[in-house]
């Protein structure tokens, strides 16, 4: 029975109108098993139909749509209805922990300075770190934006390729052209997690942990360099 069906009474001398209610909205939660990245949820999927979400506290929503249109959403709960009158039915919804960390490991040839004894001018790096979303928004701007698939994923193909870049800038600015392989180590050891964040932070992250495997440095004796904050 829909909203225009009609009951009639008696001799059919009166008639009611049925008026239906609103629909039972869709209860959408993040599960944190499920990635500190999530989504895009494709509103198209909904249009017409009412979204309760419900967001605990560590947990944003970022919505996107063809239009221009954006909304950012802290912890709580939203009763949203999709389509005409709500949030656009082209929308995207992507949902991230903004009080968890991710890793990325990577291993990449990456240029180090020539030392004294002319050795070649590349090595071996490898590594991995961990990071957490600081700025959603500039995080969602720089990583996910015009990128299709998984959000986590991207990131960590993306982070995996600009890690070895950040090595090579720090390296150069700290150790010079003439570098000794004694100060490359030196300089890497030192190395802090949040002497990262500098680099990061346009991306909207910041390092809480970083472990380098110095093998590309001395293959003889690998020594893996831990840091934590």
């Amino acid at each position: 029975m829909n909203d225009s069906d009609r009951l009639a009474t008696g001799s059919g001398a009166l008639t009611w109108d049925i008026m239906s209610g609103e629909q039972a909205p869709l209860v959408w939660t993040i599960d944190p098993s499920d990635g500190v990245i999530q989504g895009p949820l494709d509103l198209c999927f909904l249009n017409g139909k009412l979204l309760h979400l419900v967001l605990k506290p560590g947990q944003v929503a970022l919505l996107t749509a063809r239009e221009g249109r954006r909304a950012f959403f802290r912890d709580g709960g939203y009763l949203l209805r999709i389509g005409a009158g709500g949030l656009p039915a082209d929308g995207l919804l992507y949902f991230m922990h903004t009080d968890r960390t991710f890793g990325i490991s990577w291993e990449q040839i990456i240029p180090v300075p020539r030392n004294e004894l002319c050795e070649p001018t590349t090595r071996l790096a490898s590594g991995s770190f961990d990071v957490r979303i600081e700025s959603p928004v500039r995080f969602h701007a720089e990583m996910l934006g015009n990128r299709a698939g998984e959000g986590e994923d991207i990131c960590r193909d993306i982070l995996a390729k600009v890690m070895p870049t950040m090595l090579t800038i720090r390296l150069a600015h700290a150790c010079g052209r003439e570098a000794t392989t004694a100060k490359q180590r030196e300089v890497l050891a030192a190395l802090r997690p949040d002497d990262l964040n500098p680099d990061l932070a346009p991306y909207g992250l910041s390092c809480t942990d970083m472990r380098i495997d110095e093998r590309f440095l001395n293959p003889q004796q690998p020594v893996p360099v831990a840091r934590s904050v």
